[in-house]
């Protein structure tokens, strides 16, 4: 088999879910201010991202199996949705869960924290996951690689599994939901530093995302966990904006229309705008 010289940090199978009816993505440049139409194969990759010395390609074949997975989950997805009750079975919900937790450590915006968070990171896989990187040179490639080919941390995903509440949103507004090369997100809520309130988020198209909250958190969202809730275009607004904040350099969407984001970056070059208050889905 020949070695993949284009290797996808967000896949394929997702980012189609992004695409007009003509197959094309629409881009948002935020270092240069400009949209252009692309296909999926030429966004959100790095030629050999993954690979190592040994050229064994061992993190893109294991990544290649997780996104075979959840694709099978997508066929089926978008048309399970529409019953807005029991979304997802309860091994469905395991795949996607992993995918969601993966597709937000195998990013350049994560290879490039983690520099800066080595030490934090090494007390925390030593402590949490039983991973000890404490002997090794630091390396944000091999670390990234040690983190997704970790049976432990698979292990640590299957352990708080159950106490994952899963909302669907969907999205009824002219606004579509955004995606970008970061679309996996952790948001911290108000108080979460107290009460461990804390989101993991990710649009799954331009008109539907998923919240993933925990139930020691949120006891009182246990009934919605696995259905669908309908948000209004504040809650989109709030959304697009933690995906833009996060975003290393690119945002994806379905259609060209990035006009107001394009106005906000250059009125606020510094990304001030999007520290505004925004109205988000309330979780009570």
């Amino acid at each position: 088999m020949n070695n993949v010289k284009k290797q996808h940090f967000v896949p394929r199978v997702y980012l189609r879910k992004f695409t007009n009816k003509n197959k094309r993505i629409f881009v948002y440049d935020k270092e240069k201010n400009d949209v252009y139409a692309s296909s999926v194969d030429n966004v959100a990759f790095h030629k050999f991202f993954y690979d190592q010395p040994d050229n064994k390609q061992e993190t893109e074949k294991s990544l290649g199996k997780i996104e075979a997975s959840f694709g099978q989950i997508l066929i089926k997805l978008f048309d399970k949705l529409k019953l807005k009750h029991n979304v997802l079975t309860p091994n469905e919900k395991k795949i996607m869960f992993e995918f969601v937790f993966i597709q937000m450590i195998r990013t350049t915006s994560f290879r490039k924290r983690l520099p800066s968070q080595h030490e934090v990171l090494v007390q925390a896989l030593k402590e949490k996951v039983n991973i000890d990187l404490s002997d090794l040179d630091f390396d944000a490639k091999q670390t990234q690689k040690s983190l997704i080919l970790s049976d432990n941390v698979q292990k640590v995903l299957s352990s708080v599994f159950d106490d994952k509440i899963f909302l669907f949103w969907k999205n009824n507004s002219d606004i579509p939901f955004l995606s970008s090369d970061n679309p996996s997100i952790g948001i911290f809520n108000e108080n979460s530093i107290v009460d461990n309130k804390y989101e993991m988020y990710m649009p799954l198209s331009p008109y539907y995302s998923l919240s993933i909250v925990s139930k020691r958190s949120y006891p009182e969202l246990l009934e919605l966990d696995n259905s669908v809730l309908e948000v209004n275009p504040e809650n989109v607004k709030h959304y697009n904006y933690q995906i833009i904040k996060k975003s290393v350099r690119h945002i994806f969407s379905n259609n060209r229309n990035f006009h107001t984001i394009q106005d906000l970056f250059q009125k606020y070059p510094d990304g001030r705008f999007l520290r505004s208050s925004i109205e988000k889905p309330s979780f009570r």
